[in-house]
């Protein structure tokens, strides 16, 4: 099975060719198998989403499945078809727009024009014309070549993809054209590419009343030609439209150039040993001076920056290369290497700016961000143990870790995998002192673990590593907005890879987290940690391997309130910092008893927030009390909690908690791949625990792979994907909400596979469509879906034994 979803995952990478977060109703590329039968079921069911209802020869050649295509070669007179009339519409939502999509080729010799070779038709069933929504012709052209053929009255030659775009939704909706730009689609009208050229504008439908359900083509009888007709298909792709978050711009992933400026000529000599902080931030002056776009050019080689300020600080000031008021810059690293010699130090800044691409460029660090070693010794009755350092890591006991020791833990790893940790026990460990022992030789430190029980999991010859959360590769904050990290590899960072908070569209394309040498981690934080943003991130066709937190990281900061003046008016205390703006839409949650109200900003001005809406829940304002959002009433900003993400084609694998952490809605999930992972690969859920919320709603969570998650600790906590609603008891601890508040998600065609454990826990779910999905684990027993406190959950098509247990 991992095969099959390698194949598909692989297919999207290289196609590449949208928005994202469409619902995929048909996708058939012939990869899964050379036998013709497989792709063909008279019976198919709706959610199986590669075969078609017929391939029909009709006597007049053969079909066959020739170098991972559709081949037919038609000698006789006769129609031949390929149908699919089984409906694509999604589990109980019918489809108002499409994408439709094949690749084709013709080999044929013809210099009559107007011979039709095929009509194809979309509609009711797909199987005749009398039930088609819209249907179109491919006539030879007859010149200027014997063997060209067109649409709409425009020639071609050779393999061309074809793609209609069709509008049943009632409403006039946008979609992302094959050449990239944005178009405009009126209803019961359609439009149709060949290529990147439109050969189709807004066509009316033949019969607006029909429904958008199947396809037919028929591969028509002909005259005239000489020899037979060769017909080539691949890669017939359906999907709904509009997207689902068709209000998230596309990721800024260029600029028209207008100035190029190289770093040399300010100073910045690669190799040379030098620090380069000063001559590119005078590049980088220039460029602001310039009119832009400008592109700051460094040449291949090694930059090196250490630290400013005297004491370690997380700062612009000791920011490598620091983008301040800056617009339309790209800084092109054309592969060279940021080399960082101070741990506090943040490769990448960008403050109070827009429209900034930080492009191909290497980060490392020397002196490193972690330090490494190996368990000589265990003392199980202290529950302490003995550190040897690994030769090429720092010391555990220098003063970068004692400065951020509030931020320092330890893990567990396990060298058979790099990156991974180790098995069936804690993911962490927090550690109250740390001796130098150097009198026992060899660089050993004498660590005393926090709690001693946790000692039982240390063996002599494991291996710890030790981080101090400070500084990471890639920052963003203070009203920036689309900035693009691309081509990004990193190979330590102390902190996140890439952080941002109170901004917006936060691009992260073609990074990567890679493990070099004898080094088990690669960051001390997560892969990207997007705080509070007004649209969320983007982040496709990364590789990150052995982080020390969540893969992906998005939800918004909890608003705390001094005091309710009355149910429309509430002081805000100062520290909450979430930028409220009038017309927000905020929710209000009271932690313990799990219950929530939503209301809108009619004026924030000062500390005083007045709402268009009464809010009656009571629990308000512990003054002076650190754990606030654990007991108070507190609210969430829902336009500033990172909705409006994509996350597509990526591999996370090998590290520590989740591959996703979300708390936002209108997203995008598919075509990843989470392996080796501590936690869940997709954990969709509040936190009332920690000062991050809050729901989800209106997700995409489609042909993804999750496999070999959820070993930490020796109970099981964690299945491949968790989607839930948190509150507290009168303890503190997490427990379930009874009232749903995760809603509107659609499971489609993922693969979920677990080596123990349930493979899907939901709880405090509602209006959720799971369908053609896989749910697998080693033990084959126990549930592999556990579901409660849920509403209207349509469950079909699955791949799950019949071990689905509903709780409720």
């Amino acid at each position: 099975m991992k095969k099959v979803f390698t194949l598909l995952w692989m297919t999207a990478l290289v196609a590449g060719a949208h928005s994202a977060s469409a619902f995929v109703l048909f996708n058939s590329d012939f990869s899964k198998s050379t036998k013709l039968a497989d792709y063909v079921n008279a019976s198919v069911v709706p959610t199986n989403t590669f075969k078609f209802n017929a391939l029909a020869d009709g006597g007049a050649g053969t079909f066959s499945i020739a170098a991972g295509a559709l081949s037919f070669t038609k000698t006789g007179m006769a129609t031949a078809s390929i149908v699919r009339s089984t409906s694509m519409a999604v589990v109980g939502t019918p489809v108002g727009g499409m994408r439709f999509s094949y690749d084709v080729n013709f080999t044929f010799s013809q210099t009559t024009p107007n011979v039709r070779l095929a009509t194809a038709f979309i509609g009711g069933n797909g199987g005749n014309s009398s039930t088609q929504w819209m249907a179109w012709g491919i006539d030879s052209a007859g010149a200027p070549a014997s063997t060209a053929w067109k649409i709409g009255g425009v020639s071609f030659t050779g393999p061309q993809t074809i793609t209609a775009f069709l509008n049943n939704t009632g409403a006039s909706f946008t979609y992302t054209a094959p050449d990239g730009s944005v178009a405009a689609l009126t209803n019961d009208k359609w439009d149709m590419w060949v290529g990147n050229i439109k050969v189709i504008n807004a066509a009316p439908a033949a019969g607006a009343t029909q429904t958008l359900q199947g396809f037919a083509m028929y591969l028509n009888a002909f005259s005239g030609t000489t020899g037979p007709v060769n017909y080539t298909f691949d890669n017939f792709k359906v999907e709904s439209l509009p997207d689902l978050a068709n209000a998230r711009p596309l990721p800024l992933r260029n600029l028209a150039v207008n100035v190029h400026l190289s770093v040399r000529d300010y100073g910045a000599v690669p190799n040379d040993g030098n620090d380069d902080r000063g001559a590119i931030r005078n590049a980088i002056a220039a460029a602001q001076k310039a009119t832009g776009p400008v592109q700051i050019d460094f040449e291949p080689g090694t930059y090196d920056f250490g630290g400013v300020t005297q004491d370690f600080e997380v700062s612009t000031d000791n920011a490598a290369i620091l983008l301040h008021a800056c617009n339309n810059i790209i800084v092109n690293g054309n592969g060279s290497t940021l080399m960082i010699h101070r741990q506090d130090v943040c490769a990448f800044w960008a403050n109070a700016s827009k429209k900034i691409i930080f492009r191909n460029f290497f980060v490392d660090y020397d002196p490193l961000p972690f330090s490494q070693g190996i368990v000589r010794a265990v003392d199980g009755v202290q529950g302490s143990f003995e550190f040897e350092l690994q030769e090429g890591f720092p010391a555990p006991n220098e003063s970068f870790f004692n400065t951020y020791n509030g931020n320092s833990f330890g893990m567990l790893k396990d060298p058979s995998h790099p990156g991974r940790l180790k098995k069936n026990c804690p993911d962490f460990f927090v550690y109250n002192t740390l001796q130098d022992r150097d009198a026992l030789g060899g660089n050993r430190f004498h660590i005393q673990l926090a709690d001693k029980n946790q000692i039982s999991n240390f063996k002599i010859g494991d291996v710890f590593v030790i981080v101090a959360r400070a500084g990471s590769v890639g920052r963003f904050q203070s009203g920036s907005e689309n900035i693009t990290f691309d081509r990004i590899t990193a190979y330590a960072s102390p902190g996140p890879l890439f952080i941002g908070s109170w901004t917006s569209r936060l691009n992260i394309l073609n990074c990567k987290a890679v493990l070099k040498g004898e080094r088990l981690i690669t960051a001390g934080g997560d892969g990207v940690h997007c705080q509070s943003a007004r649209i969320g991130p983007w982040v496709e066709n990364c590789d990150f391997e052995g982080l020390s937190d969540d893969c992906l990281n998005i939800y918004g900061r909890p608003i705390h309130f001094t005091e309710k003046n009355s149910p429309t008016q509430m002081k805000v205390s100062p520290d909450t910092g979430v930028p409220i703006q009038s017309g927000d839409k905020l929710v209000f949650f009271d932690p313990i008893d799990g219950l929530t109200e939503e209301a809108t900003v009619a004026s924030f001005s000062g500390n005083v927030l007045v709402l268009d809406a009464p809010v009656t829940l009571a629990r308000f304002a512990h003054a002076g009390d650190s754990d606030w959002y654990k007991k108070d009433v507190h609210a969430y900003d829902l336009s500033a909690v990172g909705s409006g993400f994509v996350f597509k084609n990526n591999y996370m694998h090998d590290g520590r908690r989740h591959g996703m952490f979300i708390k936002a809605s209108d997203g995008v999930i598919e075509n990843n791949c989470f392996e080796g992972l501590t936690g869940s690969g997709i954990w969709i859920a509040n936190a009332p625990t920690w000062p991050e919320g809050f729901w989800a709603r209106n997700l995409v969570i489609q042909n993804n792979w999750v496999s070999d998650c959820g070993y930490a600790y020796s109970g099981g906590l964690f299945p491949c994907v968790n989607i839930a609603g948190m509150q507290l008891n009168a303890a503190g601890q997490e427990i379930s909400m009874r009232a749903p508040i995760q809603k509107n998600i659609s499971l489609r065609h993922n693969v979920f596979h677990i080596a123990s454990n349930q493979a899907m826990k939901l709880s405090g779910v509602a209006d959720l469509i799971a369908t053609g999905n896989e749910f697998t684990n080693a033990t084959g027993s126990g549930p592999l879906v556990t579901i409660q406190y849920w509403e209207n959950i349509t469950w079909t098509g699955n791949l799950d034994g019949g071990r689905v247990q509903y709780n409720q």
